[in-house]
C-alpha cells in the first residue's frame, strides 16, 4: 500500500465522518456540468463532498461564504470549515478566496464542525 493511500484510509477527518454517531447517510444535493455535491449531516454540524466526474481537473473557489464552481454557486460554506486534499495534503481551514483543484474523477470532502458545548 503506498504511504498516501494509507494517510488517506487513516485520516481522523474522514475516519470521523464515516463514524459519526448521527448515522445518516449522504445525499447528492447539488449536481451540475462537471461536479455532484453530496451532503451529510453530522452530530457536530456538517459534511460535503465534492466529486469531480469530468476527466479534467476542476477548480472550486471559496468566496464570501460560497463553494463555486466557475461562476455557479454550489453550497454555502462556514467560514471555520476544513477542507482535506484527497490525493495527499494536510487539512486545512478554508480562507476567502481559496482555491481547490480537483483532480479528474476524485473528490475533495469538506466538512464543518459545531464545538460542542460542556453542560
Amino acid at each position: 500500500m503506498s504511504e498516501p493511500l494509507r494517510r488517506l484510509l487513516t485520516s481522523p477527518h474522514l475516519l470521523s465522518i464515516d463514524k459519526d454517531s448521527l448515522g445518516v447517510a449522504a445525499t447528492r444535493t447539488q449536481a451540475v456540468p462537471r461536479v455532484d455535491l453530496w451532503t451529510r449531516p453530522l452530530s457536530t454540524g456538517k459534511a460535503w463532498l465534492a466529486v469531480n466526474k469530468s476527466g479534467e481537473t476542476v477548480r472550486l473557489h471559496y468566496r464570501s461564504g460560497m463553494l463555486s464552481l466557475d461562476e455557479l454557486a454550489i453550497c454555502a460554506l462556514a467560514p471555520s470549515a476544513t477542507v482535506l486534499p484527497v490525493r495527499g495534503g494536510e487539512e486545512s481551514a478554508l480562507a476567502d478566496g481559496s482555491v481547490g483543484d480537483i483532480p479528474a474523477h476524485a473528490c475533495l470532502p469538506v466538512s464543518h464542525r459545531i464545538p460542542v458545548q460542556p453542560r
